[in-house]
């Protein structure tokens, strides 16, 4: 996290938590600090681990936030049951093949 890493953390919490790598980086990565806080509250993630994905996230150009609390704030929110029926809903629709732009072979045929 150190260093910015986030694909490596996305790529660790997908696995542990059984989720497709898709949605772990379309969440970390994505503009908005629910994404993250939702991720990081069902992966049962210190707040220390939070707030260094915050940090993390603070030095991508396109996440507008600079308010470091907001993700832990948004993560505290969410109970654990909240946290995993909506990655259950995102991982199904990653797996359906929706916004899974990682296979684009997928898409060739409908064009």
């Amino acid at each position: 996290m150190q260093n910015g890493r986030l694909v490596e953390a996305a790529q660790l919490i997908a696995r542990c938590l059984g989720l497709g790598e898709g949605v772990a980086l379309n969440l970390l990565y994505g503009v908005y600090d629910h994404g993250p806080a939702v991720l990081a509250c069902h992966a049962g993630l210190s707040e220390d681990v939070i707030l260094r994905i915050a940090e993390a996230r603070a030095r991508l150009s396109w996440v507008p936030s600079t308010d470091l609390s907001r993700m832990r704030t948004t993560a505290k929110g969410i109970t654990g049951t909240e946290a995993a029926e909506i990655l259950s809903a995102l991982d199904g629709l990653w797996q359906g093949g929706v916004a899974n732009t990682g296979d684009r072979r997928r898409f060739r045929s409908a064009a």
